[in-house]
């Protein structure tokens, strides 16, 4: 075997001895890996195949093996005094590994506080068993070689902050320092205080994965007695078992681990191309920065990833050179020939993606924008590819984009896009979508081709699918909440009222006019003139039957009838259609009423989507 190659078989115990307490080296994940995916689904297996190798009988002699594990040790081989060894390949694992140890930690103290009291001899040897095994987690967790030095910790655990067991350089994670809060916390409550909580997010959602897969673990353990843990920690620390590489070769244990790979989840594209710009940078630490922006914004964006952003900088350069895209070729492939030719530096490459991450940032919040990303997914390519063509940030990082040319050029592709919606024959896999837009999005991607001409090639095409597709009848029976948003939009619009269109999606709901279910449906139902069950089912989830409404009132009116809703729209700070409704001079809400309100959304959205730009 190459000298340059140690593969040795280790339990988790041993693998994380070896290098903390023995060689008073920490891991390291380096700056090209990916940050850290594990969620609860993997960690639920974890734990079943080890509880499962537990309860086999016939393991007393065996081991359970977890994969393999490629440890950059270059450093062993040079004089400048770095203790690090890099996860190449298991940085998924091993964090994981060190989340359950933390939580097998915590449930360990808190069953020796239990038996402090106790005299009986049996109960003194499990403490003492405990003990041992806080004794030993202590020393890989903490690299605490003694009584001394683990009294010093829990004396004061402000100190555990200088003891290094992981360092993550990753420019793909977000949360750096999320496993040091974790391990570095006295207990429970300290580490739910302490770790990150996303703004805005509710529930599980505002965690990490750290945390997440953490509290599942400290959840499970919980409920295991001193005996179960001894013997879950014997397993899980001297039985399970993985298979450490220890390369004294930077290049090769990269090498090796793409020709590996075995045990982990799958590198996303977004993996793939940010270790292949990182290992063209040189280390360059302002590449390192910029990707770290990068990163931080598409997670926080809402409307697209990263993996998006990096579709549609592979639409625009192959719209801006004239290539045909009608069929792609994998963003993968795409980049690492992009890459590979070197025409740009991995910096600028960076630079351009962040451009667009922020060009979504500033177009988002836009009226018309939120309209728009009711709408196929698709249209994202070709509206951003406009702006990315002709703009670019000013010396205080932003963009001076006039509104109405927002507005004009938003609106010109939305109708288009109302069409693919709608009609449920339309596709955007046919001629007069997808090849008709890839060949439009050459003028798109090129800033020499002015505003009026591709809005104009965008209304003809659009006034000719309508009559195609048969827009207005498609309307009529579409049951999409999308065409309550669009319709609001046109109404507020047509009344000069847009600038008072409450657009916040956080704040507002589609309200069915006439119930859709709930206590009063039979007296609803024969309120509308409605008498079959299938009639007042079409009716109802129908265009004319709903309306955006305030999401506190909505709540509160529950599935109350048209008279006593009516009065209490009346209250919404809402503009629009909400207000012509409340005024509505009747108290009942009929099949006729839902019919002509059908009919003006299906006329308005017409003569929206088949008008021309004077």
């Amino acid at each position: 075997m190459a000298d340059w190659i140690k593969p040795e078989a280790k339990t988790i115990g041993e693998y994380f001895k070896d290098v903390i307490v023995d060689k008073d080296f920490h891991f390291e994940i380096p700056a090209y890996q990916r940050a850290y995916s594990w969620s609860i689904p993997q960690c639920e297996q974890l734990l079943d195949d080890i509880n499962a190798f537990i309860d086999n009988a016939n393991n007393n002699n065996k081991r359970y093996f977890f994969g393999t594990i490629i440890l950059d040790c270059s450093n062993d081989t040079k004089q400048n005094g770095e203790k690090v060894y890099s996860l190449v390949d298991g940085q998924q694992r091993t964090t994981t590994f060190l989340l359950l140890i933390k939580a097998l930690l915590l449930r360990i103290q808190i069953l020796i506080e239990k038996l402090k009291s106790t005299n009986e001899q049996a109960e003194e040897l499990i403490k003492e068993d405990l003990t041992d095994k806080k004794k030993f987690i202590f020393s890989i967790l903490y690299n605490a070689k003694n009584s001394q030095a683990i009294y010093d910790i829990e004396n004061d655990w402000k100190t555990a902050k200088d003891r290094i067991v992981i360092e993550n350089n990753s420019i793909n994670e977000l949360y750096k320092d999320e496993l040091k809060t974790i391990l570095n916390c006295k207990d429970y409550d300290t580490i739910v205080k302490e770790v990150h909580k996303t703004p805005k997010k509710q529930g599980d959602n505002k965690f990490t994965n750290f945390y997440k897969n953490f509290e599942y673990f400290y959840k499970q353990l919980k409920n295991k007695d001193s005996t179960e843990i001894i013997k879950f920690a014997n397993n899980l620390l001297g039985k399970c078992e993985i298979i450490e590489i220890r390369s004294l070769d930077t290049d090769e244990a990269i090498t090796m681990f793409n020709s590996l790979n075995s045990a982990g989840m799958p590198l996303n594209t977004a993996d793939i191309i940010s270790a292949k710009l990182f290992a063209k940078s040189n280390n360059d630490e302002e590449f390192e920065n910029a990707w770290a922006e990068l990163k931080k914004l598409s997670s926080e964006l809402g409307v697209v990833d990263l993996d998006a952003i990096l579709q549609e900088f592979m639409h625009f350069n192959l719209a801006k050179n004239n290539e045909s895209n009608v069929k792609l070729i994998a963003v993968r492939t795409y980049f690492e020939d992009y890459i590979k030719k070197g025409d740009q530096p991995p910096l600028t490459i960076c630079n351009d993606l962040l451009k667009i991450a922020k060009l979504w940032d500033y177009l988002k919040d836009f009226v018309i924008v939120k309209v728009l990303l009711k709408f196929n997914v698709n249209f994202k390519y070709f509206f951003i590819s406009y702006f990315y063509a002709r703009y670019d940030l000013n010396d205080k990082d932003e963009f001076n984009i006039p509104s109405n040319e927002i507005m004009e050029f938003s609106e010109a592709i939305l109708k288009l896009f109302i069409i693919l919606e709608v009609c449920p024959n339309a596709s955007y896999s046919t001629k007069y979508f997808k090849m008709w837009l890839f060949d439009e999005h050459k003028k798109i991607a090129n800033k020499n081709v002015s505003l009026n001409e591709i809005r104009s090639d965008f209304e003809k095409q659009s006034a000719k699918l309508s009559i195609e597709y048969e827009l207005e009848k498609s309307i009529v029976e579409c049951k999409k909440h999308s065409i309550v948003f669009l319709s609001e939009y046109l109404y507020c619009k047509e009344n000069n009222e847009l600038k008072n269109f409450d657009f916040d999606l956080e704040k507002v709901n589609v309200e069915h006019i006439a119930s859709a279910s709930g206590r009063n449906l039979v007296t609803i139902r024969k309120d509308a003139g409605l008498e079959s069950q299938e009639d007042f089912e079409d009716y109802v989830n129908r265009v004319g039957n709903k309306i955006l409404l305030d999401e506190n009132i909505n709540k509160s009116i529950g599935n109350d009838w048209f008279r006593t809703k009516k009065e209490k729209y009346k209250d919404s700070k809402r503009v629009g259609l909400v207000k012509k409704i409340a005024d509505y001079n009747k108290t009942v809400w009929t099949k006729e009423d839902i019919d002509e309100m059908t009919r003006e959304h299906a006329i308005r959205i017409v003569d929206f989507v088949t008008s021309k730009k004077q």
